[in-house]
């Protein structure tokens, strides 16, 4: 089975085409709907989405301990369909690449930060290992907002 397949609208559109006899462009329009319906209705929080108390980055001029740190609540999308592409097209480690990177750069524009701990709890990896994935785009001179939070 194709990784592809296992999205929710995928999933879907295959369970529409197996109670109900109808095409394959008519169940793709089916589903749509009712994945537009459930993202809009139903769903908080999107396929893939979390909600996190992350470091609130406008009251945070300076290293503090975590017990006296401004929280705030953070939808982040943990998993994402491109992250199915980047799989198939690129490997496993270039998809937690880009994965560790859209985390990152969600969580600054949503006005807050990611500590090491709270970005270990995100993805299976230790504080090593996420520097060594965070060094390949640091040596191409990409900066991550927020970045410097994972060495604390």
């Amino acid at each position: 089975m194709s990784v592809q397949a296992k999205t929710l609208l995928n999933h879907l559109v295959s369970e529409i085409r197996a109670k109900r006899e109808s095409s394959a462009q008519e169940a793709l329009l089916v589903a749509l709907d009712a994945l537009r319906y459930l993202e809009k209705e139903l769903l908080i929080l999107g396929p893939g989405q979390v909600e996190l108390p992350l470091i609130d980055r406008l009251e945070s001029h300076f290293r503090q301990p975590r017990s006296i740190q401004a929280e705030k609540l953070v939808n982040l999308t943990v998993l994402s369909d491109d992250d199915v592409l980047l799989v198939e097209e690129f490997g496993t480690r270039a998809m937690q690449q880009n994965r560790l990177a859209r985390l990152i750069e969600e969580t600054y524009a949503k006005e807050a930060l990611l500590d090491g701990n709270r970005l270990c709890l995100l993805l299976p990896l230790t504080l090593v290992a996420l520097r060594e994935r965070l060094k390949p785009l640091w040596e191409m001179g990409v900066l991550l907002p927020g970045f410097c939070l994972l060495f604390r």
